[in-house]
């Protein structure tokens, strides 16, 4: 997760000074709010729908959350630099488009159900970039070993769960609970 959330911000361009906002709540999206502070974001927003999680996105760099309703809705700020949607739906995408600025880039990195886009283009900004996000784990795997050796945080704040390989049954399970985030699975 790590390895691909980096290489994804780190191939949007630069971040510095600028507002973001990621939609998802996840390892991923928490992942995603780790490394914009690192890259330099101004400001950082994440959107989603567990408080436990959005607690912790507030820990490892979000200056902001905003709850997202069962529904899918939400009133966050406005005037986002990047939009980062983890969810990987059309209906994030076209809500997050009032809040983009000229010039703004909406990052996909979620997978839809389908590869065509579905939304009202002109809910955004006149001009704004869509970018379906592709990451590049090998071309980053040194920096980011760099870094986290360097800026160690710590891992308990994206796993919530150990598993051993015996138990993977009842691991999956638990994941599906409200209070989880990540697996790590022992194989020993």
């Amino acid at each position: 997760t790590w390895k691909e959330t980096y290489s994804v911000l780190r191939d949007a361009g630069d971040l510095a000074g600028k507002a973001v906002s990621i939609l998802g709540d996840g390892a991923v999206g928490l992942s995603f709010a780790y490394w914009a502070r690192f890259l330099g974001a101004s400001s950082i927003e994440v959107v989603g729908k567990r408080d436990f999680r959005l607690e912790r996105a507030l820990r490892l760099g979000a200056d902001s959350v905003v709850r997202m309703t069962r529904e899918g809705t939400y009133s966050g700020g406005r005037d986002f630099d990047v939009v980062v949607d983890t969810i990987g739906n059309d209906e994030s995408v076209a809500r997050s488009l009032p809040r983009l600025r000229d010039y703004g880039q909406i990052l996909v990195y979620g997978i839809g159900s389908t590869f065509e886009t579905r939304f009202d283009r002109s809910l955004g900004p006149v001009r704004w970039s869509y970018v379906q996000a592709n990451p590049n784990e090998a071309a980053v795997h040194d920096e980011v070993l760099g870094v986290l050796k360097s800026h160690p945080g710590n891992p308990a704040d994206w796993v919530t769960e150990t598993i051993s390989i015996d138990g993977i049954l009842a691991g999956f399970k638990h994941l599906e609970e409200p209070a989880s985030l990540k697996a790590l699975i022992r194989f020993s």
